[in-house]
C-alpha cells in the first residue's frame, strides 16, 4: 500500500488522522488566510488543520493557539527590528561612503596645490640656477 492510498483511505475512515495528516486545501486555506490579514491575531485557526467539526477547543487548545500566536507576534517584531537595523547600517554605510568620498576630493585638491607649489618652487630654483651659472 502506497503513501498516497494510505493517507486518502484511512483519513476517509478515521477522522482523528487529520491531526497528523492535514489535506493540501486545509494548509492552502490557512495560508491564504494568514497572508490576506493584517495581523496574526485574525487568523481563524492556529493549528495545522484549525479545529474539527462537532469539537469543542478546550483550554489546553487555547493555550496553543495563544502560545503560536505570542511566538508569531515576537517573531514578527524580531524581523522587523533585524530588517531596520540593517536598513540602517546600510544608511551609516552611505554616510561612510559619502564622508570618505569627500575626504578623498579634499585630499585631491591639496595635491593638485601641493603639486603646483612644488612645480614653482623648481621652476624658481631653475632660474636661480641659470643666473648663477
Amino acid at each position: 500500500m502506497d503513501n498516497a492510498s494510505f493517507e486518502h483511505n484511512d483519513l476517509q475512515t478515521r477522522p482523528d488522522l487529520f491531526l497528523f495528516f492535514p489535506s493540501h486545501e486545509d494548509h492552502t486555506n490557512e495560508v491564504q488566510s494568514a497572508s490576506e490579514s493584517s495581523g496574526f491575531e485574525q487568523l481563524s485557526n492556529c493549528g495545522p488543520t484549525g479545529n474539527l467539526p462537532g469539537k469543542s477547543t478546550s483550554n489546553k487548545s487555547k493555550s496553543i493557539c495563544d502560545e503560536r500566536t505570542e511566538k508569531r507576534r515576537r517573531n514578527n517584531l524580531a524581523a522587523a527590528k533585524y530588517r531596520q537595523k540593517k536598513i540602517d547600517r546600510i544608511k551609516e554605510l552611505e554616510n561612510q561612503l559619502q564622508s570618505a568620498l569627500e575626504e578623498r576630493d579634499e585630499l585631491k585638491i591639496k595635491l593638485a596645490k601641493r603639486d603646483a607649489e612644488v612645480e614653482v618652487l623648481r621652476r624658481m630654483l631653475e632660474g636661480q640656477s641659470s643666473t648663477c651659472s
